[in-house]
């Protein structure tokens, strides 16, 4: 036997036609002839199988069926059957009688090929498809045929027709590589450059494809085909093959295109060549910045046939610098892309793109075309500086407060952002000056934002600069204004002397008292509303409120009464704790008139509510009354409170001559904590007066709600002061309380200065 077959040896488990014995009997006899001596041969055979099957060995049923097919084959190769034979029919009869599921084709490029075969070329009849083989390629008894194919094959590579569908039974893989064979292109205009480089591929599977690897073959017959007008369609094409050039043969000319493969499906002459065509040649860009336009290949057929999904790799190959992604794939456009960012160094830079196997049509075997392609930039330098936002030209901006946001880039070729650059930008003022804030910044990716700078000198000309290197940047002029008023300082006409009821500021060899608004920052202030206010209300201040003027000045009018007097000049209509914001002015207003009574001042506080003055001596005239007062609670801001002083007169017995004579408010500033011996100046423009043995009694009430207590602060009489010798006029505060017309609850306080006559 030529060959143990492994094929299903049962008939019932091939669905076959209904066909008794005697009518394969007449099959035979048709296909070959009846009476002839290959239908007597076939019919021998015939007759053996049968008995076979008689016999129960189905093994060899099927050995034998085969030795009938390959004697049909024979005889249809060698044209011996009649024109019209169906051994088609005949072979499925056969098959089906042995429980073989194959198909003979009806067809003369059909073989059988036994394991013990030696190595065997089978051709078609037209010289154009072929295979060579052995038995030790085959395990089993196998049914090799080979015929034109409308088919195409599952690439987008360039195709050139006739694809030959390449068919075996079993259709297992065959046990080693064979070699297959096809004529080249059916168009004579295809050049001889492409039909050099065409190789073989074959689909794999449903969708899979290959190209095969290239061998030289010699037993193919390509020169007998006629040229003839370009096929329109795959059935033209096989019905109208064309001259082809030859190629890859042992020499210019030859038979064929030749490949290795393991198994069968429609194979056909295919180009491997991929074009990778760059996007642009040389360009340049800023050290550190994106290449424009990004780098770019297109991958396509050399017919122009876009490719899709190809892996590329791009990469680096001179002065640094980066790619993202490295590795991409082609779009449905065949075009992969990256971005390139040269490298932070002037000068020249490369990078190339690699297309690689695995993806798409790019199976084994593509030649990319070049292999890969290589794309140049030039890095340049900074060119200037240019700046976004920042101070506008011609506004006023507050001193102390921050400029607006500047965002400085460092730029180069058509005015790009120099994404190399990572070294300093700085800051400067041009005029005034100096500048606060972070005025030296690192350029991250050339770009350095300056959120805090801030001028506390105040100018009409004020320009900032930006530089980088030697490179910079103004921007506009604009002006620093002075911020929110902060202090004061006084100008002028404070510790003045006059005459009471002198106005300072108006009479002659007097100065108005002035001060000085500035802000926090030591400039001038205009505009600013500045509070003045007199510590005796009868004490006349013109005006109570008066901005600053352009020298920062604000100054007022001031009558002086009797002794010490106070004016307040402050930023705020109510003082706050801040000294800086308030300053007082002290002035002495003096009289003819002579003290009557003068007491020192000292620590014992006598309260306002418990206590009075009393002068004593027939026919005093008082014209004014000096008191220092202090106030308890927490010590704070400087307030104001208003007191009225009461001057009455007693006859000898306590009895009240007449109404209150004279009654004066005065203000004074108290901290509170009893922190200070504050003076109070009461003026009585018509003298209080007494006469034969009465007395002047004077009382303090304040006419405002008091929170602590207010005292006069008592002392005793001051040394070698004649007018303290009268015993009840400078009186020692611990005294039990006396009786006055008031009522028992007054002590007497030395707490005052009295001047008359």
């Amino acid at each position: 036997m030529r060959g143990t077959p492994r094929f299903n040896l049962d008939p019932n488990a091939i669905p076959c036609e209904t066909i008794s014995p005697s009518e394969i009997t007449g099959l035979i006899e048709a296909v070959f002839g009846a009476g002839s001596p290959d239908a007597n041969a076939a019919l021998g055979k015939w007759s053996n199988i049968q008995k076979q099957k008689a016999a129960g060995d189905l093994a060899l049923v099927v050995t034998k069926t085969w030795d009938l097919i390959d004697f049909i084959v024979t005889k249809q190769k060698q044209n011996k059957l009649p024109a019209n034979a169906d051994s088609e029919r005949l072979g499925r009869a056969l098959f089906c009688f042995a429980g073989i599921d194959a198909t003979l084709p009806q067809s003369t490029n059909a073989w059988v090929v036994y394991p013990t075969d030696l190595t065997r070329t089978l051709v078609t009849d037209d010289g154009h498809a072929g295979v060579r083989l052995s038995g030790e390629n085959v395990d089993a008894i196998s049914l090799i045929s080979i015929v034109p194919s409308a088919d195409t094959l599952n690439t987008n590579l360039d195709k050139y027709p006739v694809v030959y569908e390449f068919s075996k039974y079993p259709s297992n893989t065959f046990a080693s590589e064979i070699i297959a064979a096809v004529c080249g292109s059916i168009d004579v205009n295809t050049p001889d450059s492409v039909l050099d480089r065409l190789v073989l591929g074959h689909n794999l599977g449903g969708t899979g494809f290959e190209l095969l690897n290239e061998v030289p073959i010699d037993f193919l017959s390509c020169g007998d085909l006629v040229a003839s007008n370009a096929p329109t369609s795959i059935g033209d094409r096989l019905l109208a093959m064309l001259l082809p050039k030859m190629l890859y043969a042992l020499g210019p000319g030859a038979s064929g295109i030749g490949g290795t493969l393991l198994e069968f499906s429609p194979i056909g002459p295919v180009d491997p060549r991929v074009n990778v065509t760059p996007n642009a040649a040389g360009t340049s860009a800023p050290i550190g910045s994106l290449v424009l336009p990004s780098p770019a290949v297109t991958l396509s057929t050399p017919n122009g046939t876009l490719l899709s999904n190809i892996p590329v790799t791009f990469a680096i190959a001179s002065g640094g610098g980066s790619i993202t992604p490295a590795s991409t794939s082609s779009n449905n456009a065949g075009v992969a892309s990256t971005e390139w960012r040269l490298g932070t160094t002037t000068g020249s830079n490369s990078a190339t793109a690699t297309p690689t196997t695995g993806g798409g049509a790019a199976v084994d075997g593509v030649v990319f075309v070049p292999a890969a392609r290589t794309f140049t930039a030039t890095a340049t330098g900074p060119t200037g500086v240019e700046i976004s936002g920042g101070p506008i030209a011609g506004s006023t901006y507050a001193a102390g407060s921050a400029l607006p946001l500047a965002t400085v880039r460092v730029v180069g070729e058509n005015n790009r952002t120099v994404e190399g650059y990572s070294g300093a930008i700085v800051a400067s003022a041009l005029q005034g000056g100096p500048l606060f804030g972070t005025a030296n910044k690192t350029a991250v990716a050339g770009v350095a934002t300056f959120n805090d700078l801030s001028i506390q000198k105040a100018g009409a000309t004020q320009q900032l600069r930006f530089t980088a290197g030697t490179l910079f940047a103004n921007t506009g002029v604009f002006a620093i204004g002075a911020a929110s008023a902060a202090s004061l300082t006084i100008n002028g006409g404070n510790n003045q002397s006059a005459l009471i009821g002198t106005v300072l500021g108006v009479a002659a060899g007097t100065v108005a008292p002035s001060v000085m608004v500035k802000d926090a920052y030591g400039n001038i202030v205009a505009g600013q509303t500045v509070y003045f206010s007199p510590s005796n209300n009868s004490a006349t201040v013109t005006p109570l409120v008066n901005p600053s003027s352009a020298a920062g000045i604000a100054s007022a009018t001031w009558q002086l009464q009797s002794g010490t007097n106070e004016m307040l000049a402050s930023l705020d209509a109510t003082p706050t704790l801040d000294e800086s914001r308030f300053k007082m002015f002290t002035a002495t207003g003096t009289t003819n008139s002579t003290p009557i009574v003068s007491c020192a001042v000292g620590n014992q506080k006598d309260p306002i509510s418990q206590y009075v003055v009393r002068v004593d001596g027939s026919n005093k005239s008082v014209t004014d009354a000096k008191f220092y007062f202090s106030i308890t609670g927490s010590a704070n801001a400087l307030t104001p409170y208003n007191l009225r002083v009461d001057a009455r007169v007693y006859d000898r017995y306590g009895v009240q001559i007449g109404a209150v004579k004279s009654s004066q408010v005065s203000q004074v500033y108290l901290r509170g904590n009893n922190a200070e011996q504050k003076e109070a100046n009461f003026y009585f423009s018509n003298a209080v007066t007494s006469g034969q043995n009465t007395k002047i009694v004077f009382t303090i009430v304040p006419t405002q709600v008091v929170s602590g207590t207010i005292s006069f602060n008592a002392g005793n009489c001051s040394p070698g002061n004649t007018k303290c010798t009268v015993t009840n006029e400078c009186k020692a505060v611990n005294e039990t309380p006396i009786a006055t017309p008031l009522g028992p609850v007054y002590r007497l306080s030395p707490a005052v200065r009295l001047l008359g006559y």
